[in-house]
Order: C-alpha cells, then sequence, then structure tokens
C-alpha cells in the first residue's frame, strides 16, 4: 500500500468516513486496526450502516499483513446497508481491500457461523444503541473474543441511547473474571470521543 497515512485520512474524509466518527475517533480506530501487537485475529462490526466505518478498518487490517477478515454484520435490512453492499461487491470499490464480508444477520447467528470458536481480536459494537441489544452484543461478543482482545463501544456517551447505561453498569463490576485472566478498561487504548475499549488480558 503506497499512499501516506494523510492521503488515507483525506480519502475517508471524502467518502463519509469522518461524518460517521469523531476525528479522533477515526485515529483510533486506524491505530488500533493495524496495530501488529494485537493478537492474530479478525475484526467484527456490528452495525454496518452505510459500510464507511467498515471501508476504513478493512484498510487499517490491510496494515498488518496477514489473512484476516473485516467481518461486518447489520441485522436491519435497508437502503443504508443494500448501498455498502453494492460498494463492496463493486470491482472499483478501492475503499475497500478484498478481505471484508458484509453479512445481514443477527450476532447469533453470526457466532454459528463460526462454530462457537473465538476468532477476532478486535469487536465494534456500534449497532442497536438500545440498553438491551447492546448488553446481548457485549455478552455474545465476549464469547467470540480471542484472548487478549479488545471490544470498543460508541455513542456511550449520548444521554438518548442505553449503551451508556450499558457502560456505566460495566464499570460497577470491572474486572470481569474470564478464563485465564480478566476483563478490564484497556490500558492501551484510552477512552477517545465517544468510545470506550475493554480488553481481555490474559
Amino acid at each position: 500500500m503506497t499512499e501516506t497515512r494523510e492521503e488515507w485520512l483525506e480519502t475517508f474524509s471524502g467518502c463519509g468516513f469522518c461524518g460517521m466518527l469523531l476525528p479522533e475517533e477515526i485515529e483510533m480506530f486506524i491505530n488500533v486496526g493495524e496495530d501488529k501487537r494485537l493478537p492474530s485475529g479478525h475484526i467484527l462490526e456490528i452495525g454496518t450502516n452505510t459500510g464507511a466505518t467498515t471501508a476504513g478498518l478493512s484498510r487499517a487490517n490491510d496494515r498488518r499483513d496477514k489473512e484476516e477478515m473485516v467481518v461486518s454484520l447489520d441485522p436491519y435490512p435497508g437502503k443504508a446497508f443494500s448501498c455498502a453492499v453494492r460498494l463492496l461487491c463493486a470491482a472499483n470499490a478501492t475503499l475497500y481491500s478484498k478481505n471484508v464480508i458484509a453479512m445481514q444477520c443477527s450476532l447469533e447467528q453470526l457466532q454459528k457461523v463460526f462454530g462457537n470458536r473465538r476468532v477476532f481480536r478486535m469487536i465494534f459494537i456500534d449497532g442497536d444503541h438500545s440498553y438491551d441489544a447492546s448488553k446481548k452484543d457485549y455478552e455474545l461478543a465476549k464469547e467470540m473474543l480471542v484472548p487478549n482482545g479488545i471490544i470498543i463501544f460508541h455513542d456511550t456517551t449520548n444521554e438518548i441511547y442505553g449503551v451508556k447505561d450499558l457502560w456505566n453498569e460495566l464499570t460497577k463490576t470491572l474486572p470481569i473474571q474470564m478464563e485465564n485472566g480478566e476483563i478490564r478498561i484497556s490500558e492501551e487504548y484510552p477512552a477517545t470521543g465517544t468510545c470506550k475499549i475493554l480488553r481481555w488480558y490474559v
């Protein structure tokens, strides 16, 4: 990949990536997505919407130079998701790498596809922002996360979303015990914008 980091950011500004996330969140996703210190594993995005964030994650993922995928799922049919799928399938969709899969399904259905295995190093929860749906996504995400992987929550500071209530609840129960380790607030990746990050330390 020959483009500079500045050219890359400019590309995503033009495709609407900056409209989806705050500038500091964009930088954080790039840093985390390409970070070779994270363990081997795929990236899971819950909530495709227009596919703009998917594009950013896919390009960052490519910089690790590994055979890893970005899996983006959205259970809700609609014009935005259909547009994202068309872009992903287009021969000239240069914003995306080839290692991207867009799926219209629930996280429960995806878990069955992977045979209940831990396969994701990074899971981005940005789907249904209600408390119940976000909590369900989190509980399932924990079961699919590889050791030393991270879970990122979006919109944790917005009063109208249940994600904020879930995050406040989770912080009162941390650390969460897992086999051979525990989940706690990430030390390497601090809270950025409306994003909060947990990591399973082993």
